[in-house]
């Protein structure tokens, strides 16, 4: 390949899209392509003696024989077009290489035994991601040709109903204002304790488990997972969850258990509330889903419970949440996948009047509100006012929305169900204006 590009070298502009110099396994062959390079790019071009010239102190040229080396490259050439086929087979040789080291390097890993189990699987899940990035080639596009793509997108849902394809949010006044949930993109849910952070983030699970059959992950790092099965279950039979806490539920609630749970049956909706609530254990179990299972929406409860080393993101806690915020952001991409993290507000909120929530009231905010796509902030009055006139309403505000517009939309949270609601279901409250901006 590098004789083909010494007779022919424009060919290095196809060349340099597919290899670099690391893919090359000799130390020479590493210097040459890299001078070539490096020639290119200056606009200096290059042959057999501005080649020799660039190289003349490189020790591994020199070994090699010098600039009778590069001449005899040019000897082993029939023709300069097999230079794109030669940098496909120089790609896969350097993949197989990367391979055995990637498991060497894991081999190494598994004898520190300093390392935590869940730290270990992460760095070797690490070291074969790697590899796979190797073997990717992702070529920049013209509009033009992200166009064509971009339009298939939007004619199928143009002959379809309105918001049928992608994942919906499941409730018609948020899926008015926001896009759908988008692959790699990283949603932040916040709220004050109390206000239903959790209900909401399990609503949509359930919506896009159930309606949409699309593999789910909810990650709870505070609640059990039968807590979270008594607010899926109360949700759907409308049982009253604090009844069935206390055991007081009459015959007749307790018989729509069985239907309940049946409705659960063959639901792609993975809890789990392992209660170790490290990052690289996160990381892990997300990976091990996604490829056994498949995984379309990944919930996370909640961000600020996330347990990370101090070593990699330092012992300031804004530093913390900032790389946990950044490293959710990357898994959502590198999984394909959407993430909510649910996230605690900070009680300066509640020193407003009203306590209505703004960015800065993220707790530990780092950047938040920089990585994430979308920050849902959730209001409800009556938490606050015990005389409120409209109890249960909630308001959802779009504080950051990157494709799309801010406001607010409105929810109606059944308190006894531990579950949402449209607002404009629940006939004996006022109309409010969804949508409206306040």
């Amino acid at each position: 390949m590098l004789g083909a590009l010494i007779i022919d070298p424009d060919s290095i502009v196809d060349v340099m899209a597919r290899i670099g110099p690391v893919d090359f396994y000799e130390a020479v062959h590493r210097d040459v392509f890299a001078a070539m390079i490096e020639l290119y790019e200056n606009k200096r071009g290059f042959d057999l003696l501005t080649l020799a010239d660039k190289l003349k102190d490189h020790s591994p040229l020199q070994n090699a024989g010098g600039s009778a080396y590069l001449a005899n490259l040019t000897t082993c050439v029939h023709t300069a077009s097999d230079a794109e086929r030669h940098a496909s087979l120089i790609k896969d040789k350097a993949i197989h290489r990367a391979v055995v080291a990637a498991g060497e390097a894991i081999t190494k890993l598994g004898s520190n035994e300093e390392l935590a189990a869940t730290e270990l699987l992460d760095r070797a899940e690490q070291q074969i991601l790697a590899v796979s990035r190797i073997g990717s080639n992702v070529d920049p596009e013209t509009p033009y040709e992200i166009g064509k793509a971009a339009y298939e997108h939007y004619a199928e849902l143009h002959a379809t109903a309105a918001g049928s394809v992608g994942l919906r949010w499941g409730f018609a006044s948020l899926d008015a204002y926001l896009q759908r949930l988008e692959p790699g993109a990283l949603v932040i849910l916040a709220a004050r304790p109390s206000l239903g952070k959790t209900s909401l983030a399990l609503n949509i699970a359930h919506h896009v488990a159930s309606q949409q059959q699309s593999p789910v992950a909810f990650f709870s790092l505070e609640m059990d997972k039968r807590q979270l099965f008594d607010r899926l279950i109360t949700s759907g039979s409308g049982i009253d969850v604090s009844r069935l806490c206390r055991g007081t539920l009459s015959d007749s609630e307790f018989q729509k258990f069985p239907p309940a749970i049946e409705e659960l049956k063959g639901l792609p909706l993975y809890i789990d509330d392992d209660p170790d609530t490290s990052l690289a254990n996160l990381r892990s179990k997300a990976r091990r889903i996604k490829m056994q299972r498949g995984l379309d929406l990944l919930v996370v409860d909640y961000l600020q419970l996330i347990e990370i080393p101090e070593r990699a993101a330092g012992d300031n806690r804004t530093q913390q949440v900032t790389y946990l915020s950044r490293n959710l952001k990357n898994l959502a991409r590198e999984l394909g996948c959407p993430i909510i993290a649910l996230s605690q507000l900070s009680r300066a909120v509640e020193q407003r009047n009203p306590p209505i929530p703004i960015l800065s009231d993220l707790r530990d905010s780092g950047s938040i509100e920089q990585d994430a796509d979308i920050v849902l902030m959730l209001y409800r009055e009556d938490v606050y006012n015990e005389d409120c006139s409209d109890p249960g309403v909630t308001d959802v505000y779009i504080r950051k929305n990157r494709n799309g517009p801010t406001g607010r939309a409105c929810l109606f949270f059944d308190a006894k169900r531990m579950t949402f609601r449209p607002l404009q279901s629940v006939g004996e409250l006022p109309q409010v204006t969804i949508g409206a901006v306040r």
